[in-house]
């Protein structure tokens, strides 16, 4: 979804809105009083990661050209892995040293920095044109309904039993949306997902 609101109002753009998100959300995160609270503020940032990867990305790969854009994912991979890495023993020392809400207040103010420096990221982007694009959000909602289907099933088959009523209708559910989804989206102009790209298989080259 947020590849298409890239498109429409701009890569950076989305990219400080998915920026500004997961900022507003890790703080809320931090002064949360409750688990409802701190669920609802998780899932909000998880939103705002969505954009900040996805727009990061493109980001990327519209600046960068050539072997300077290899060379830029290829930092982009390793951040990204030293930071799966290194983040559960660094949130693990906050935790015993200044309490688990500065986990999120470090996300935080982190991403105030990012936020800094977009107008930087602004001046090294490339003027595009406008591509046409439209948000697809009879997709984009299905996609989370069934993923949340799928995702509840997963996570609570080990408690319910895999065999329980309600964990086979959550699977089920989820075959059922994920149907509709394949059938909205492949009568959609612009797809959240084009599913054409998954029937074209590739034709081996002819050798004279």
């Amino acid at each position: 979804m947020f590849s298409s609101v890239a498109d429409i109002i701009g890569r950076v753009r989305a990219f400080a809105v998915g920026a500004a998100i997961y900022a507003a959300a890790s703080f809320a995160s931090a002064f949360a009083t409750d688990v409802l609270w701190l669920d609802a503020a998780r899932a909000l940032a998880g939103i705002g990661g969505a954009a900040i990867f996805s727009c990061g990305a493109a980001i990327v790969s519209t600046i960068f050209e050539g072997p300077a854009r290899a060379k830029a994912f290829a930092y982009f991979g390793t951040v990204a892995g030293v930071g799966v890495a290194l983040g559960p023993s660094l949130s693990g020392a906050l935790v015993q040293t200044l309490g688990w809400r500065w986990v999120f207040a470090v996300h935080a103010i982190a991403l105030v920095v990012v936020l800094i420096a977009v107008p930087a990221i602004s001046k090294a982007m490339p003027a595009t044109g406008s591509t046409g694009t439209r948000i697809d959000f009879a997709g984009s909602a299905l996609f989370v309904v069934a993923m949340v289907l799928l995702t509840t099933a997963i996570v609570q088959g080990s408690q319910w039993g895999w065999g329980s009523v309600g964990v086979v209708a959550l699977f089920a559910g989820a075959i059922v949306v994920l149907a509709v989804f394949a059938f909205v989206e492949n009568r959609r102009e612009h797809p959240m997902l084009d599913l054409g790209v998954l029937r074209k298989t590739r034709r081996p080259a002819r050798r004279e």
